[in-house]
């Protein structure tokens, strides 16, 4: 444990090195990535405790408004649910596919059953 502290250590040394700034003492590094985060509300535990502490996590992070968590606790996602709820709600996609055209850019997020279209940040359209 204490080299592999060593080596983040030497690791975030280097990369501030590299980008000529200070590493920064934040959380943040060591927080889940938000989709990953999403995803695992998705995969809840049967300990509400746990769920709650994830719920509270993507609440504290603005990914999902309170207005959708009804919905995503019901697997339903429509169009205008954050990527996010579509994360927590059906979890993580059998692919990802990115379509980047002059500055917009699509995520077609493809699951068994229908593909979701978001912007990024929202869903734009679903089709099965």
């Amino acid at each position: 444990m204490k080299w592999r502290l060593t080596m983040l250590g030497a690791a975030a040394a280097a990369v501030s090195a590299c980008t000529g700034s200070q590493p920064q003492a934040s959380a943040s590094l060591f927080e889940p990535d938000s989709n990953l985060l999403c995803e695992v509300y998705s995969r809840q535990s049967p300990d509400a405790a746990e769920a709650a502490k994830i719920r509270a996590e993507i609440e504290r992070r603005s990914l999902v408004p309170p207005n959708e968590w009804a919905a995503i606790d019901k697997g339903q996602i429509g169009v205008g649910t954050t990527q996010c709820g579509v994360f927590a709600g059906w979890g993580a996609p059998q692919a990802n596919n990115q379509i980047v055209q002059g500055n917009q850019q699509q995520i077609q997020l493809v699951y068994s059953n229908r593909t979701v279209t978001t912007n990024g940040r929202v869903v734009t359209a679903i089709s099965k």
